[in-house]
C-alpha cells in the first residue's frame, strides 16, 4: 500500500502568504473602486445642482439666497471682496433641515428637481459641511446675485478641480480634493468645507 505524503510546514506557510497577499490586494482595489464611485456620485449631484441654478437664473435673472447685505436661506458669514464683486459663502445652505435645496419659490431650488433631492454619498448635516454654495453681487444699486459657485469635497485627494491651500481647510498644499462648478470659483471656493481625507 502506497503511503500518502502531506504538506510540509514551509509549503503551507507559502500558500497562506500567497492567499493573504491576494486578499489584501483585492480588498485595496475594491476600496479604491468604491471611493471612485462615491466621488462620481458627488460630481453628478453637484452637476444637478448647477443645472438647477442655471434654470433658476433663467427664471429670475439672479441666483438664489445670498445677497451680501441680507444673507438668508442658510447663508451666513461676511462678504468677501473679489474684484468688483462681493461674495457671501453659504456653507450651510445645502443642509437637509433647510436651505436653498429644500426651499420652494423664488428663494430656493426645490422646484427644479424631480421628486425629493437625493443626497447620495454626501452627508447633508456634516460639521463642517461637505458641500457649499456661494453667490456674489456687483454691489451698488444692483443687489442681484450674478455669480455663483457650488462645491463638494471628494474622498480622492486629487480628484477635484480645486487645489485648496492647507490654510483654507485643505488636507495639504497641492491636494485637489474639492470639485466646483459655477460661473466663478477660485482656490478659496472650498473655504469652510470639511475634509474626507483620513
Amino acid at each position: 500500500m502506497k503511503k500518502l505524503k502531506g504538506f510540509t510546514l514551509p509549503e503551507l506557510l507559502v500558500v497562506m502568504a500567497i492567499i493573504a497577499f491576494l486578499t489584501v490586494g483585492s480588498f485595496a482595489g475594491l476600496t479604491f473602486g468604491l471611493r471612485q464611485a462615491r466621488d462620481t456620485q458627488r460630481r453628478t449631484l453637484t452637476s444637478s445642482i448647477n443645472t438647477a441654478l442655471l434654470a433658476y437664473y433663467a427664471d429670475y435673472q439672479q441666483y438664489p439666497g445670498a445677497q451680501p447685505t441680507t444673507p438668508n436661506i442658510g447663508c451666513t458669514g461676511s462678504g468677501i471682496l473679489s474684484g468688483s464683486f462681493t461674495y457671501v459663502r453659504c456653507t450651510n445652505a445645502m443642509t437637509a433641515t433647510g436651505g436653498i435645496l429644500f426651499t420652494r419659490g423664488n428663494n430656493g431650488l426645490a422646484d427644479y428637481f424631480e421628486g425629493t433631492f437625493n443626497w447620495g454619498p454626501i452627508d447633508p448635516n456634516a460639521n463642517p459641511p461637505l458641500i457649499g454654495y456661494y453667490a456674489g453681487t456687483a454691489g451698488g444699486t444692483n443687489t442681484r446675485a450674478l455669480k455663483y459657485g457650488v462645491c463638494v469635497v471628494l474622498e480622492n485627494p486629487n480628484g477635484g478641480n480645486i487645489a485648496r491651500p492647507a490654510a483654507a481647510g485643505g488636507p495639504s498644499v497641492g491636494k485637489r480634493d474639492c470639485f466646483c462648478l459655477g460661473s466663478d470659483y477660485s482656490p478659496y471656493a472650498c473655504v469652510g468645507l470639511g475634509s474626507l481625507q483620513q
